[in-house]
């Protein structure tokens, strides 16, 4: 069986084996794309699992990890990984497809029965760390409309306007609270795990083995261990055998940091814009369409061994406008791109936290209007792309997106949310001085949303 159908066909996952997450609160996950509130991982007295608190080994080889393993050599699907499940039955590629890919080369399903009891144990010393996903910390300067305080600190000041000081934290109560510097903070959970000591040194101990790391925020290039991790990695020699991936928003792009890159085995770029001009300034607040054009651009243009790519976030603000996304792809070719399928096309992950902002919140007959438009804007790319190969591979990979994408949007209905999306699009217009229905006034058309409020028909 070639490696192409075991991805499709299996639902192993090497992950559990040879990979590392670290949370923006310093919490022990499996990857980012598990369903992260039933990914805890607790130590035998119930307590949560945290760089702070416990180190790697303890968590490689806790309960949840070793039955993960277990479940996944008995052809299973953990609970956690539900995520990659229904992705791949909407005939979307999921995490996992992704990571089978990126790591078959050096680590495969017989190297992980080989070294893995019936229980989920390592036999042996066990697979040594290969990969690292580290959010370091919060430190951000958008609040994304779908985002949070678990992810951007400039969220703070917001969800106390709109919701109050506290939040919970899967299980968590957090309390939003002033700083010692006036700035808001957090109480009880902290973001700061980046810069203490204590987690740098838990993480020594694999970074002589690690071949990639993958970093985000908050925004990870205004964040100075960032740019540390990176003098360290140098320092010891290491760079040219480790390939460094993020994700950014490009409101900023410090020449020092390119310059760094540079020395690295390889550098990898994901853009996070969810549209062009209007539609990117609406969503990603208070960024501005034209700095994000133009850092990307210029990173663009600098080629090897930068590679970048476009990871929109496809959510029930952008769904409409993805048409005009691709259309913007069609305007240049990437100079160092990620070559895999069509992922040098566009990337884009599917929302599906919060409930009132992911594509299955509308009503049916939204959804039935939504679905009409964009499976018909595909001819509208088709007489743009004016039998180019370039503009005919956008399309076909327009087309083979949006399927999948109108796929997921039917294959649950969250419509209960649908008023939950309206207040919350209301109230966030009103605090940040936005406008829902002059950004976007083609979604607000389909909502029948009047032009500066967003009060819609009943369905």
């Amino acid at each position: 069986m070639s490696l192409g159908q075991n991805v499709w066909m299996s639902t192993w996952c090497p992950l559990p084996w040879m990979f590392q997450y670290v949370r923006t609160n310093g919490d022990y996950r499996v990857c980012c794309h598990q369903v992260q509130a039933k990914g805890v991982v607790r130590s035998a007295d119930g307590a949560t699992m945290n760089i702070e608190t416990h180190d790697l080994h303890d968590f490689r080889n806790s309960a949840e990890l070793r039955k993960m393993r277990a479940q996944f050599l008995a052809g299973e699907w953990p609970e956690t990984c539900e995520n990659c499940r229904t992705e791949e039955a909407a005939g979307l590629t999921s995490r996992r497809q992704t990571d089978m890919r990126r790591w078959a080369a050096v680590f495969s399903e017989s190297h992980a029965r080989a070294m893995t009891a019936a229980d989920g144990s390592f036999i042996g010393s066990g697979q040594p760390v290969l990969g690292l996903d580290m959010r370091l910390g919060t430190k951000c300067n958008l609040k994304c409309r779908m985002c949070h305080p678990r992810s951007s600190s400039a969220w703070l000041g917001d969800h106390v306007a709109l919701w109050g000081s506290q939040y919970y934290e899967y299980g968590k109560l957090v309390e939003i609270v002033p700083g010692a510097d006036g700035q808001l903070t957090t109480q009880n959970v902290s973001y700061a795990w980046p810069s203490k000591q204590l987690s740098w040194d838990r993480l020594e101990a694999i970074l002589d083995e690690i071949h990639y790391i993958y970093i985000a925020g908050g925004e990870p290039l205004l964040i100075e261990e960032h740019f540390q991790l990176l003098d360290h990695l140098i320092a010891r020699g290491r760079a040219s055998e480790v390939r460094i991936e993020m994700a950014s928003n490009l409101t900023v792009l410090p020449q020092p940091l390119v310059e760094k890159w540079l020395e690295f085995g390889g550098i990898g770029l994901s853009a996070s814009i969810d549209g062009v001009g209007r539609v990117n300034d609406y969503i990603r607040y208070p960024s501005r369409w034209d700095v994000v054009e133009r850092n990307f651009l210029k990173l663009n243009s600098i080629g090897s061994p930068i590679d970048l790519w476009i990871q929109p976030t496809v959510q029930a603000l952008n769904v409409y406008y993805l048409p005009q996304l691709y259309e913007w792809r069609m305007g240049f070719e990437l100079k160092s791109p990620v070559r895999a399928g069509d992922k040098d096309i566009m990337v884009p992950h599917i929302l599906r936290d919060p409930k009132y902002y992911t594509v299955q919140v509308f009503p049916e007959p939204i959804k039935q209007k939504l679905e009409h438009h964009l499976t018909h804007s595909a001819r509208k790319l088709e007489a743009l792309s004016r039998g180019q190969a370039k503009g005919e591979r956008v399309v076909s990979a327009y087309t083979t997106f949006i399927k999948a994408v109108v796929e997921f949007m039917w294959a649950e209905d969250h419509s209960e949310q649908f008023g939950q999306f309206l207040r919350v699009t209301r109230d966030l217009d009103r605090l940040r001085g936005q406008n829902f229905s002059r950004a976007l006034p083609e979604l607000a058309e389909i909502l029948e949303v009047r032009p500066g409020e967003v009060v819609a028909s009943e369905y």
